[in-house]
Order: C-alpha cells, then structure tokens, then sequence
C-alpha cells in the first residue's frame, strides 16, 4: 500500500528507467509511495526539480551516471535510504558516511561479464574477429585462409579450441566464480590464485589454487578478476607478462589497471602474446593508441557488464532491497564484486 507521505525519487535519465524499470519494477516503487521520476532522456534530473525532489524524498534510486555529495545531502533532510542500481556504492559513499541506508547490487553483472569473458576467449582462439575483419576488408584483415587451409596452410595462424586450455583466473569473486563453472563446459582446466581465498572453496568448484608465479607458468588464457583495491594496480607488470609462454592470451574485463598497459603493449607489437580486452587504462581508449592496429588484439568498449538484462536486474535488485528496508528496516548483506 502507497505510504501517502513518502516520496520516492528516481534520478535515472528517462532512456536507462525506460529500459530497466518494467511494468512490475515500477508498481513495486509506486507501492512505497509517490514517485517522481527523471524527465530527461539522458541527462541528470534538472534544477529546480532536482533540489525539490531531493528536499522531500524519504529515498532515491540512483545508477549510473548519478551520484550523490554532501551537498544533496545537506538539501534532503527526509532522506532515509538510496538504492543505488550499480555494483560499486563509490557514487553514493556521502550517504553512507551520514548514516543512511545504502544498497548496491554487485550481483547484477556477474552473467554479463562472465558470459563476455567467454565470448572474448572464444573469438580470439578461433580467430573470429580476426577473420572477420579480413572478409570485411583484405587490406585491413589480411589473408583469409578458407576451410582447411586454416590448418594446412604453414602461413596460417593457430586456430585453437578453448577446449583442453589451463585458464588462469587472478581472483576468486562472484565473477570468476560463474565463469568457472561456465569454462567447465568447455573442458578446460581452471587455475586460481586468490590469497584471500581458501584452497576448499576453489576446489567446490572444481578450479585448482596455486601461487601466482606457479600459475603465470601454466595458463593459456589469464584473466584478472581482482577486487579493485589500489594493491592490484600493475599486479601483472612487464616481468610477469614475461613468464608467461608464447601465444598466451590475456583477457581483461574487469579493470585496466590491472595490467601495466604500456608493459602490454610492447609484448603485443612483437606478437609474442594475445589480448581480448574491455577495459583500459585510461579509458576512453586513446585515438592514437598501438592497441587499436593490431591483429592480435580484439576491443570492445567496456561494455562487459551492461547488457538489457543486467540493467534490468540492478534495478530490480535495488528495488526490492528498497522494499526490504522500508518492510522491515533490515538492511541485506551488499559486498562489492571484485
């Protein structure tokens, strides 16, 4: 039932509630009370509607691209909750210094940026952007090696299964968790490094735990799925890149800062490894980066984890721990997804 008094206000531009707030999404909010919603379709909410949302909402809903200062908060003296629709709480950290409830839902992406891991391994070892992009352009492409030239051709370049692979994850999170249990499909064999991680949880999902020098000697595919805390900037640096064997492919979707960027791209100009990569450091992506002309490369834009689906289950999620709260005042258990 509608609490008459309660205000509600959704600061998603218009566009992203349009896409993640379905029919039931929006009757859950409308039950807690009145909501004002975002008018504008890709923007912040404007000023004055913006102070006046703020100055009576009892709570927000909040994503990307929002945030929330001291300042907000110093104008929103009912506001007793944010549910913030994003993995990460950084945006809304003021709120949660003054002591409001918080909610974030780290769980919404880890499909999307698993299933993106995957997608990223297989059109590497398969060749698949690669072949692409010569069937769309030979002098972009190069060669394209038709049927079985692929592999009787000496000139051809490996075309490889992600079948029998030793994949290396740097991380044991939620993420790396569903992608492990995806790679089990494939057959392959899953190595983890996680010191904060015990040997048995590893092995439940039947991965194997190993010191990092140890696992950089044996992966065919590495991906960093670390939390992201300052002690992992440059983990894989230039001497690390090194241990690894020749033809290793390196898949990042988690943090660009992960890997000393300048460190890989002098191993990918030799072409002595791969790279499937999401993220960047810095992002955007610089025009005149090495990394946007070379073949052994594939880009996507940071676009692991938003996906129609993901977007409607951050908020969804939001909702719902909203709804919680509101019932009965008990916050649910949100970690941050490494």
């Amino acid at each position: 039932m509608e609490h008459s008094s309660t205000v509600i206000g959704v600061l998603l531009p218009q566009h992203y509630a349009d896409a993640s707030l379905d029919d039931e999404s929006r009757r859950m909010l409308s039950e807690l009370g009145h909501v004002i919603y975002n008018p504008n379709a890709t923007a912040p909410m404007d000023e004055p509607l913006r102070t006046e949302v703020l100055h009576q909402a009892t709570a927000v809903l909040t994503g990307w691209g929002n945030s929330l200062t001291d300042e907000d908060l110093d104008i929103a003296p009912n506001l007793r909750a944010v549910a913030h629709a994003m993995g990460t709480p950084h945006p809304v950290e003021a709120a949660k210094r003054r002591g409001l409830a918080v909610f974030n839902t780290p769980e919404a992406y880890v499909p999307a940026v698993a299933e993106h891991a995957v997608g990223l391994m297989l059109a590497s070892l398969r060749r698949i952007a690669e072949v692409d992009r010569a069937l769309h352009s030979s002098a972009a492409g190069g060669p394209v090696y038709w049927g079985t030239a692929n592999v009787t051709d000496p000139d051809a370049p490996p075309t490889l299964e992600l079948k029998g692979r030793t994949v290396g994850l740097l991380g044991f999170g939620r993420i790396a968790q569903r992608l492990t249990e995806m790679l089990q499909a494939f057959r392959t064999k899953v190595l983890v490094y996680d010191p904060y991680v015990e040997t048995e949880q590893v092995q439940a999902f039947g991965a194997q735990q190993m010191d990092l020098p140890a696992l950089l000697d044996r992966v065919d595919v590495l991906a960093p799925l670390l939390p992201g805390v300052n002690e992992a900037r440059h983990l894989i640096d230039a001497d690390k890149l090194a241990r690894l064997q020749d033809g290793t492919l390196i898949v990042n979707v988690s943090r660009g800062w992960f890997i000393d960027q300048a460190a890989l791209e002098k191993e990918l100009v030799e072409k002595r490894l791969y790279a499937a990569l999401d993220v960047f450091d810095p992002e955007p992506l610089p025009a005149d980066s090495p990394l946007r002309s070379l073949e052994n490369v594939i880009l996507t834009s940071h676009m692991a984890g938003p996906t129609q689906s993901s977007a409607q289950r951050h908020v969804r999620q939001a909702i719902e721990a909203l709804r919680q709260w509101f019932y009965s005042h008990q916050t649910p258990n949100k970690n941050e997804e490494g």
